[in-house]
């Protein structure tokens, strides 16, 4: 179960994070190519994006959420706490996304108001990516408990194929 739950936790994580980074490259270059096509795509790629986001977060942190649970580990904690922070960040980057655009649909583009909600989502973008590159640092360097990784116990000593439980008695010692 912990396997899969770290499997869950760790693509979502990636599908998270490698989508902010790839908006980020993708809204650049469509400034770089054209200020109308990046005016006319780039809310587009938000809107999409701030949806996503919803899904794929709330993923990655029911997952981290039970595999954190599971294991007691301090680092995952720290790691599902960045989780957290990320996805609580993107429900008022939802929000600001929806009025950014409505401000833009009424051609008020150039307002202060639309200039601040733009830095605040600026901001929360860039939060949410540190705090989830943190988050996948911490999943990544936790240690997975294998059977190799256990301490020795009775229960889980190794024991060749066929053998039994019983004690094996002394070797006996005949002269011969």
């Amino acid at each position: 179960m912990r396997t899969l739950l770290r499997t869950v936790a760790t693509v979502s994580w990636g599908l998270w994070f490698g989508g902010m980074i790839a908006l980020l490259i993708f809204v650049i270059r469509l400034f770089a190519a054209s200020r109308d096509t990046g005016l006319v795509g780039a809310p587009v790629l938000f809107r999409s994006f701030a949806i996503y986001q919803l899904i794929v977060g709330a993923v990655a942190l029911a997952a981290m959420v039970a595999l954190t649970y599971q294991s007691q580990s301090k680092l995952l904690t720290v790691a599902t706490t960045l989780i957290a922070l990320s996805f609580i960040a993107a429900i008022p980057i939802w929000s600001v996304t929806g009025r950014l655009d409505r401000m833009r649909q009424a051609g008020q583009s150039q307002s202060d108001e639309f200039k601040h909600l733009h830095h605040l989502s600026e901001v929360a973008y860039a939060g949410s990516a540190i705090s989830l590159l943190l988050a996948g640092l911490l999943v990544t360097i936790e240690p997975v408990q294998t059977a190799q990784s256990l301490p020795l116990t009775p229960d889980n000593l190794p024991c060749e194929t066929g053998t039994t439980d019983q004690p094996v008695p002394p070797a006996s010692s005949t002269a011969g």
